[in-house]
C-alpha cells in the first residue's frame, strides 16, 4: 500500500496540498494548480490515493479521509514544514541547494533593477530549472506561498544567465538571473501568466540596449508562436516611439487575439511613467 501512496513525487505533491488543507475539497484543476502539476498527472496519480482520499460523487471534488493513517501522514508533512521554518531557508537558498536554475521572465527584469526604482519584492517568479528542481515543484510552490512560483524544466547553460544581487525575501542576496534578452523573450512567452508585469518587458525593449541577434536566438528556441509575439511587440513599440526595433527574420503570422491591445497599453504606461 505504501508503495502506491508514496511512490512518486507527484503523489507526494498531491498529498502535501491535501493534508495541509485538511478540511478543504479540491477539484482536479485546483489540485494541479496548488501542487504545480498538470491536470492529467493529477488525474492519473490520484487513482492510487483512494485509500487516503475520497471523491464526492455530487461535486466531483476530492477530500482527505480522516482516519488514523492520514493523521500520521499529515504529521509527516507538518514536521517537514517545521524543519523548513527552523532552518529558515528562503526560496533562493533552497533552490541553490537543489540544482541548477535561474530566474527569468518579467520577474528577472524587475529584479535586475532595469525597471527604474523597483524597491518592493516580486510576487511572482518564473524559474527555469533542471529536472532535479522541477521534480520538486509541488514542494516549492507549497513551502513558499508568498510567491506565485512557476517552474519550467529546461536546459541550463551558463550563457543564459548571470549572477546578480537582488532584493528578495527582505534582504539583498545573490542569485542567478536570465540575461536580459532571454528574460524579455520569456516575459513575452508568459505574458498572460505575468500580465500585470508586462510593461516591464516593454520597458526593456524601449529603454535597455538589447542584442537583437541574441533576442532572436532565444525567441526561436521558444518556437513560432513566441517569434510572432516578439515581432509584434517590437513593431508596436517602434511605431509608438518612432524608434527602429525590428528583427527581420522573425516569423510573421497571426497573433493571439487581444495581444496588440495589451502591447499598446503597456507601451503607453511605460511612456507615461
Amino acid at each position: 500500500m505504501m508503495e502506491k501512496i508514496l511512490g512518486t513525487t507527484a503523489k507526494i505533491a498531491i498529498l502535501r496540498v491535501m493534508l495541509r488543507n485538511w478540511d478543504r475539497d479540491f477539484s482536479i484543476n485546483e489540485l494541479s494548480k496548488a501542487a504545480g502539476l498538470s491536470p492529467s498527472t493529477v488525474f492519473k496519480e490520484i487513482k492510487d490515493l483512494q485509500t487516503v482520499v475520497w471523491r464526492d460523487p455530487l461535486t466531483g471534488k476530492y477530500r482527505v479521509r480522516k482516519m488514523r493513517f492520514t493523521k500520521t501522514l499529515r504529521e509527516l508533512f507538518d514536521i517537514e514544514t517545521e524543519t523548513l521554518a527552523t532552518r529558515k531557508l528562503g526560496l533562493i537558498d533552497q533552490l541553490s541547494g537543489l540544482g541548477a536554475y535561474y530566474i527569468s521572465g518579467t520577474a528577472a527584469i524587475i529584479l535586475r533593477g532595469l525597471a527604474r526604482d523597483f524597491t518592493t519584492e516580486p510576487d511572482s517568479l518564473l524559474i527555469i530549472c533542471d529536472r532535479k528542481i522541477s521534480k520538486l515543484r509541488g514542494f516549492l510552490t507549497n513551502a513558499y506561498p508568498r510567491y506565485r512560483v512557476l517552474l519550467v524544466e529546461d536546459k541550463i547553460r551558463p550563457a543564459d544567465f548571470t549572477e546578480n544581487e537582488v532584493w528578495i525575501e527582505g534582504r539583498t542576496q545573490k542569485t542567478y538571473l536570465a540575461v536580459v534578452e532571454k528574460a524579455v523573450a520569456d516575459a513575452i512567452w508568459k505574458w498572460k501568466w505575468e500580465g500585470k508585469h508586462f510593461p516591464y518587458a516593454i520597458y526593456c525593449l524601449l529603454e535597455v540596449p538589447l542584442d537583437l541577434e541574441l533576442l532572436k536566438r532565444y525567441t526561436k528556441e521558444r518556437g513560432p508562436a513566441v517569434e510572432r509575439l516578439v515581432r509584434r511587440a517590437l513593431e508596436l513599440s517602434a511605431r509608438a516611439t518612432g524608434r527602429t526595433l525590428h528583427v527581420s527574420d522573425l516569423r510573421r503570422g497571426a497573433v493571439e487575439k487581444g495581444y496588440e491591445a495589451q502591447v499598446e497599453e503597456a507601451v503607453q504606461r511605460v511612456l507615461r511613467s
